[in-house]
C-alpha cells in the first residue's frame, strides 16, 4: 500500500512526464525549433493566455479561506500580477500594434479559450490541494519549458525585458510552491487527481499545437 506522501510524489511525477511528453511532441515546439514561429504571430495568443492565468492566481488568492495557502496563494499572485503588462510593454516595443486592444480584445482560439476557462474554474472552485497542482506544479512546469524553448530559439537580444526574464528566473521556484502543504490523501483522492493532471496536460497540448497553426509559415 502507498504512503500518502508516495501519492504526494506520484503525482509531481505524473505533471513532469505529462510537460515533457507536450514538450517533446507538440507541434509548437517542433515548428518552434524549426524556425516556423520566428515571426510570433503567436505572441498574441500568449498575451490572451497571460491576462487570464494571472487573474486566476488573483482570483485564487482572493477566495482562499485556508489559513495554511493564504501566504503562499498572495506570493504567488504578487510575483505574476504584472506579466500580462510586462508582455504588453514588450510587445509596443517590438512594433506590435497593441493600441488595438482598445477597441479590439484578441480572440483566442477555441484552444487557448478552453484552457484559459479550466485553470480559472479551478481557481475559483478547485481546493487548495487542486490548485496547487493545477496552477503551481503543472501551469509553472509547463511555462518554464515553454519560455525556455522560446528564448533559446529567439534568443535573448530580441526577447529583452522583465516579462521574459522574470519567467526564466522564476517559474521553476513557482512550480513547487504549496507542495509541501498537500494533505494526506486516499488512493480514491489520488486517482482523481490523477485525471485532473491528464486533463489539465491537456488542454496546454491542444492551446499550444493551435498556436502552431496561428504562427506557421
Amino acid at each position: 500500500r502507498k504512503s500518502p506522501m508516495n501519492y504526494i510524489q506520484m503525482l509531481l511525477g505524473r505533471a513532469e512526464v505529462q510537460c515533457e511528453r507536450i514538450a517533446n511532441n507538440n507541434d509548437f515546439f517542433t515548428a518552434l525549433e524549426a524556425g516556423h514561429l520566428d515571426e510570433m504571430r503567436w505572441v498574441w495568443q500568449l498575451l490572451y493566455y497571460s491576462d487570464k492565468f494571472t487573474r486566476s492566481l488573483s482570483l485564487r488568492s482572493a477566495l482562499c479561506e485556508h489559513e495554511l495557502f493564504k501566504s503562499t496563494f498572495a506570493r504567488h499572485d504578487f510575483e505574476e500580477v504584472r506579466h500580462r503588462e510586462q508582455l504588453k510593454q514588450w510587445m509596443e516595443k517590438a512594433g506590435y500594434d497593441v493600441c488595438v486592444l482598445e477597441t479590439n480584445p484578441v480572440i483566442p482560439t477555441a484552444a487557448t479559450r478552453d484552457c484559459g476557462e479550466f485553470y480559472w474554474y479551478i481557481a475559483a472552485y478547485g481546493d487548495p490541494d487542486t490548485q496547487v497542482l493545477a496552477l503551481n506544479v503543472l501551469s509553472e512546469d509547463m511555462a518554464l519549458r515553454t519560455f525556455s524553448a522560446i528564448i533559446k530559439r529567439i534568443g535573448t537580444a530580441r526577447l529583452s525585458g522583465p516579462f521574459w526574464q522574470t519567467h526564466k528566473e522564476v517559474d521553476e521556484r513557482h512550480k513547487i510552491m504549496g507542495v509541501r502543504l498537500i494533505k494526506e490523501m486516499t488512493k480514491s483522492r489520488y486517482d482523481w487527481l490523477v485525471s485532473l493532471i491528464d486533463q489539465g496536460a491537456e488542454h496546454y497540448d491542444s492551446m499550444l499545437a493551435s498556436w502552431a497553426l496561428i504562427g506557421a509559415d
